[in-house]
């Protein structure tokens, strides 16, 4: 506690947009491999029918004898480019780290009690630490929802990897 309003909490934070692999969910590789095979069967034998075939065949595909240890890799690889890009995305030119800024949405904790947010380098606008100039908003900001006025951290998965990209939004 700070003051009498103002406690430090440590909180997980999801990440709005984003979404990577896993690096736990689901045990070790040969426990998660068994139940995407459980799932690979029901896919095959009409369990899931709802689904359109085009989707089933798609994901019949995908469940290869590795699939769980390509998924469970991709996922720490995921988490290892997250930690680089939090050092690296906020340091100013000087080289010392920003502050970061968390942004919350509507739906403030979701079922695991993570807080739903987004995060971004809090930048303060002085001489020594400008705002980036706004850019015109590319296909890689789909699905950024990002505040007038703010930059927004967003990693984006691309072939099962986590890549990041900062989002100028305006500086109204």
């Amino acid at each position: 506690m700070t003051d009498g309003d103002t406690p430090a909490i440590e909180m997980s934070i999801r990440m709005v947009s984003i979404d990577t692999p896993e690096s736990e969910y689901g045990g070790s590789p040969p426990t998660a491999q068994a139940t995407l095979e459980r799932a690979k069967v029901r896919l095959q034998d009409g369990t899931y029918d709802a689904l359109l075939q085009d989707l089933r065949d798609y994901l019949i595909a995908r469940i290869t004898p590795d699939a769980a240890q390509r998924h469970l890799t991709a996922g720490k690889l995921a988490a290892e480019a997250h930690k680089t890009m939090v050092t690296t995305r906020p340091a100013r030119p000087d080289g010392s780290q920003r502050k970061m800024a968390v942004i919350a949405i509507g739906e403030l904790v979701e079922k695991n009690g993570r807080l739903l947010a987004y995060i971004a380098p809090w930048f303060s606008d002085t001489p020594s630490d400008p705002l980036p100039a706004p850019r015109a908003p590319g296909p890689q900001d789909r699905s950024a929802r990002a505040i007038p006025g703010t930059i927004c951290m967003a990693a984006q998965p691309n072939d099962g990897f986590v890549g990041s990209s900062a989002i100028a939004t305006g500086t109204q």
